[in-house]
């Protein structure tokens, strides 16, 4: 996306910081939407853009978030906005990735 942000650095799982990238949150978006079976990679962008404005919000003071704190929010404009099965699917992902990170099983 090409709109400057007041985030511009995120803090990843491991501690690291890393430059903010929202082309990552709206790949995930729309990874999720096509799941459930959507099509629409403007709207996935327009949900970003949503998602921008709370962490500026939130992040005027030039904190870092963490990957976290944003998937949180993700998961927040997309039961707001009205795509429950998308939220859900991002969901369902997101634990089983934490799974697979912690080491437990599917089987």
């Amino acid at each position: 996306m090409t709109e400057s942000y007041v985030i511009k650095r995120v803090k990843k799982r491991d501690g690291t910081i890393v430059l903010f990238d929202d082309t990552k949150i709206t790949d995930a978006i729309f990874k999720a939407a096509k799941s459930v079976g959507g099509e629409d990679y403007e709207k996935a962008k327009d949900l970003t853009k949503k998602v921008n404005g709370i962490l500026d919000i939130f992040f005027k003071s030039h904190a870092i978030p963490d990957v976290e704190v944003i998937q949180d929010l993700i998961e927040k404009v997309l039961i707001e906005e009205g795509h429950a099965q998308t939220a859900k699917a991002f969901i369902i992902y997101r634990k089983q990735h934490q799974d697979l990170r912690e080491g437990k099983s599917f089987a």
